[in-house]
């Protein structure tokens, strides 16, 4: 009974303290690794499976589930799982929230400075996948009608407070949903991710949509629709079991390298050479290890869909580089990753190295596609 299947559901149990979850419309699981789920599962046996009324019970010896209507999605019907905390029974049912979560990083720390900017919380752990109020990305707005963007950013565009974005905040009948979105945002960054350790004793991680590994242990996405893909720990007060349940489940954490103990430096807009040799130099001089450096968008040409480096900024990348290794310092550069542009130097290599199944379309990127 390592894996138990019932119609249209399967349940895994992991470790006593870790049980995964699935349901598929068409009664084929997942078996490949994920992002998250990484590492390669060695199912135990379950300890026991009953019945109680219309109601399933599978028991690891420290959890509990309840399962019924295996035909259908999970649902807070449907499934309920049980396990002691060492002081109380404690119950869960989908869409339960915890608000004990002691809160794990960031997603991202765009536009993180100044008081206005202090973290002070948790957010909620939902059952979000991943957790969404955690990973708001600052929309434009932000940048266009903040005033804080105009004080962070060394050299402020001249049309800042300018764009459509503005006008539509400032015109009369506006209905203030952008400014409310600025707001919610501002709101939702002060706080933490939620984390696996929480004072609630469990954590449910949805897994359902993260990208799974193909045969060349290549990322790619899923490919069934409506399906569920759930994980659920249920420690208690033993935070080390927690620990080593999703070490269990993600693999172990290579250890780090000692160049990355050291400062990690990014700004935007990104670097010049010349910016790159001053600043390698000034923090070598008041002894401050920079070990890397982060290029921002501007590294490439202007706009998203583009490979080729930005002549002002890097007019010479093979002399970018040497200047790098000159300074010890490694380099990576933020991209994002959307289309290839016509206009690319790329452009007509990649089209013909992806064959027949690329997709070409019309696009445009402030005017030009």
């Amino acid at each position: 009974m390592h894996s138990i299947t019932s119609a249209h559901r399967k349940f895994t149990c992991l470790s006593p303290t870790l049980v995964r979850i699935q349901f598929s419309p068409d009664g084929k699981f997942e078996e490949r690794r994920s992002i998250v789920a990484h590492a390669s599962q060695e199912p135990l046996a379950f300890k026991s499976q009953s019945k109680d009324g219309d109601w399933t019970v599978l028991s690891t010896g420290a959890i509990e589930i309840r399962t019924r209507d295996e035909m259908r999605p999970c649902d807070r019907n449907n499934l309920e799982i049980r396990w002691n905390d060492g002081r109380l029974m404690q119950i869960w049912r989908p869409g339960d929230r915890d608000y004990q979560n002691l809160g794990g990083t960031l997603r991202s720390l765009d536009r993180y400075a100044g008081p206005s900017c202090v973290l002070d919380g948790v957010h909620p752990a939902t059952m979000d996948s991943p957790d969404a109020s955690a990973q708001n990305w600052p929309a434009w707005l932000q940048c266009e009608v903040d005033p804080l963007y105009d004080k962070l950013h060394p050299a402020p565009p001249g049309n800042l407070n300018k764009g459509h974005w503005a006008r539509e905040v400032q015109r009369e009948q506006s209905d203030r949903r952008y400014t409310e979105r600025t707001f919610n945002w501002y709101k939702a960054a002060r706080r933490f991710c939620p984390c696996v350790l929480s004072g609630a004793g469990y954590y449910f991680l949805n897994d359902s949509e993260s990208a799974v590994m193909d045969a060349d242990d290549f990322p790619i996405e899923r490919e069934q629709y409506g399906a569920q893909d759930w994980y659920f720990f249920a420690y208690g007060r033993d935070y080390r079991q927690a620990l080593w349940d999703f070490r269990l489940l993600s693999g172990p954490a290579p250890v780090p390298t000692h160049r990355s103990m050291g400062i990690i430096f990014s700004r935007w807009p990104a670097f010049t050479e010349a910016e790159v040799e001053s600043m390698a130099r000034d923090f070598a001089a008041n002894g401050y290890p920079l070990s890397t450096l982060v290029m921002d968008m501007e590294w490439h040409t202007e706009g998203w869909g583009t490979w080729d480096f930005n002549p002002e900024l890097i007019p010479d990348p093979a002399r970018f580089f040497a200047l790098c290794r000159k300074h010890s310092l490694e380099v990576t550069f933020n991209d994002h990753p959307l289309d290839l542009r016509g206009d690319d130097s790329h452009y007509e290599d990649y089209v013909a190295k992806a064959g027949p199944g690329v997709e070409i379309r019309e696009r445009d990127y402030n005017g030009k596609t």
